[in-house]
């Protein structure tokens, strides 16, 4: 079983300057400087880095869950039916042609919807700081 992670406090959640001799050694250095700047860098920048997870990102996949496992529920709850109790998913489902057309719509459209957001995320990042925005 793995150990819990160790607890982070707010000083611990910030960044240390970044030491670029210890990179270069990690990175460049023979293996015997090898293990040891990769030891004291990730001694280093886990603290931080795991603050910022447990701050921003289980709480966003946390709520994707919650939203995934309520249309979860909702499937099971209604299965095999549609329009209970009149329509089954087979009843109600399009011609294979048509489902074919747009399944071939969204492997092509879904790419440049997912790039769009990933691109907008990257523009407007750090544009509004912790404590500010609408109040």
């Amino acid at each position: 079983m793995p150990e819990n992670p160790p607890a982070t406090t707010a000083a611990q959640a910030v960044f240390p300057a970044t030491q670029w001799s210890l990179v270069l050694r990690a990175v460049r250095g023979t293996s015997s400087d090898t293990a040891p700047a990769l030891e004291t860098l990730c001694r280093n920048y886990w603290p931080p880095l795991y603050a910022y997870a447990r701050r921003d990102v289980l709480p966003f996949l946390a709520s994707i869950a919650l939203f995934l496992l309520g249309y979860l529920g909702l499937v099971i709850s209604t299965y095999p039916y549609l329009v209970p109790p009149v329509l089954t998913f087979w009843d109600a489902a399009a011609a294979p042609a048509s489902q074919i057309f747009l399944l071939l719509g969204t492997i092509f459209l879904l790419p440049i919807i997912l790039g769009y957001y990933v691109f907008i995320y990257w523009l407007f990042q750090g544009k509004v700081r912790e404590g500010e925005g609408y109040h």
